[in-house]
């Protein structure tokens, strides 16, 4: 097989060839550098009601986290992940 990179994705996907690259899920920061959320352990902090708060990950050095805004009881905007 030509082109053959053999490399293998969290979830146990392998890339075959330069046409099927593994799949890549980013997102920018607040400071426009490129993350990728999904690739870690995400966890969340809760309202005194029961409603999520934030939602944050770490890759052991940084901590990014998004914070939610809720209008009568729904979530309406979250914010940009800011690192910390």
């Amino acid at each position: 097989m030509t082109g053959f990179i053999g490399l293998s994705h969290k979830d146990g996907v392998t890339a075959v060839d330069a046409l099927h690259p593994l799949p890549v899920s980013s997102e920018v920061d607040s400071s426009g550098a490129a993350i990728n959320p999904n690739a870690y352990t995400q966890n969340v902090t809760y309202n005194q009601d029961g409603t999520v708060a934030t939602k944050y990950f770490t890759d052991g050095t940084n901590t990014w986290t998004q914070t939610y805004t809720y209008t009568n009881g729904k979530v309406t905007s979250f914010s940009p992940w800011v690192k910390s």
